[in-house]
């Protein structure tokens, strides 16, 4: 987002972007943007702001922080797809193979994923919440059945706003393929310090150790010894 150097935003521009509140905001309007980790999982979050990726669940990547910032400051400084200010009281489904997403009901008793739309109206599918845990057998097949073969974006009127499960899908490959390279990497980082562990001269000054405890029992001390070889 650099001005100076040819970035997407002139210095202008980058001089109304400040954060508050583990928000964006330009020229003192909030964006719905989040700040975080970029790849990091938004969480509860991607239900009142506007998270990265198709699925909207981890927090932005320079190119897509760029590009949703350029959308609010197009917007008046608010994201279009922000979830904005309905209260959502979260709801404890889990879609199979995608921990990211998040559903919550909304005051206007609509289900949201990530803070959009399903089109899963919970009163005009007589379905009822558990107020409690939020567990609802017919809900949930609602859910996974809107996920699964309709999946809206934003706006439930307009079938142009409709992604599709590939995409999505191929999202959360993208969210795993990052996992297991950062793990890849904790595994490298702890096969280097297993290097520089002296081994063999451990092993030799525990022989001699147990070699000294002249009141360990013969046997015990050579099954011991012979542990250590």
């Amino acid at each position: 987002m650099q001005g100076a150097n040819g970035g997407v935003f002139d210095d202008a521009t980058l001089d109304k972007i400040r954060t508050n509140n583990n928000e964006y905001q330009y020229d003192g309007v909030n964006t719905c943007v989040p700040v975080g980790n970029p790849g990091d999982a938004c969480g509860a979050m991607a239900n009142s702001k506007v998270c990265g990726g198709v699925l909207r669940s981890y927090y932005q990547t320079s190119p897509e922080l760029a590009e949703d910032l350029a959308q609010a400051i197009s917007n008046s400084g608010e994201h279009p797809e922000c979830p904005g200010t309905t209260v959502c009281s979260p709801h404890d489904y889990k879609l199979p193979l995608f921990p990211n997403v998040n559903f919550c009901i909304g005051s206007d008793n609509t289900a949201r994923m990530n803070g959009m739309e399903t089109c899963v109206d919970v009163s005009a599918t007589s379905v009822v919440v558990n107020p409690l845990s939020g567990s609802d057998t017919q809900l949930n097949n609602a859910l996974y059945n809107m996920f699964a073969t309709q999946f809206y974006y934003t706006d439930c009127t307009d079938p142009s706003q409709r992604v599709s499960q590939d995409e999505a899908f191929s999202n959360q490959q993208s969210i795993i393929r990052t996992e297991l390279v950062d793990a890849d990497a904790q595994m490298d980082d702890l096969e280097a310090q297993l290097d520089t562990v002296d081994v063999a001269g451990r092993k030799t000054s525990l022989r001699n150790t147990v070699s000294g405890l002249s009141n360990l029992d013969q046997g015990l001390r050579d099954e011991l010894l012979a542990l250590l070889m």
